[in-house]
């Protein structure tokens, strides 16, 4: 179950939501976003200060070397779209998190105002790369082994 202890929590939740898809359960109102989780077959009713929440978009991308990534971003961009907007709308700092892309992006204005944003110090420091725990986590859809990549043929 979630609970609401700050932006840490906040941007971590945001990520989860973006890959479970559960980003479109948020409802927005005035300053306060009210987001209802399930867990279990429990259900939560948790509230954020939209100012002090963001959404952090992971590897979003128009075409990417798998067919079946390009396919299943598609699929999910339109609705993230509808969230994102409305988030935005409502004072929620937006964060698109491209990998291996950043040359691309250098001196917009986008850029200029993801690198003014507040620094917040983790209580974990951030690590470049992290293996999935599978003690902790569900175990990806698909084997990534071969870089993730779903295709037949490849």
């Amino acid at each position: 179950m979630v609970h609401h202890v700050g932006m840490k929590a906040s941007l971590r939740f945001a990520a989860l939501c973006a890959v479970a898809g559960l980003l479109p359960l948020f409802q927005v109102r005035a300053e306060e976003l009210t987001l209802h989780t399930r867990r279990a077959g429990e259900e939560k009713v948790v509230k954020w200060d939209a100012k002090k929440t963001a959404i952090v978009i992971c590897d979003m991308w128009n075409e990417h070397w798998c067919k079946g990534a390009t396919e299943r971003v598609a699929e999910m961009a339109p609705r993230m779209n509808e969230v994102v907007k409305k988030a935005r709308a409502e004072g929620v700092f937006i964060i698109h998190a491209p990998s291996e892309t950043m040359k691309f992006y250098e001196g917009t204005p986008a850029r200029k105002r993801a690198q003014a944003a507040p620094h917040v110090t983790p209580k974990v420091a951030l690590q470049h790369w992290c293996k999935i725990d599978l003690t902790k986590e569900s175990a990806l859809p698909i084997d990534d082994s071969d870089g993730g990549c779903d295709d037949v043929p490849q």
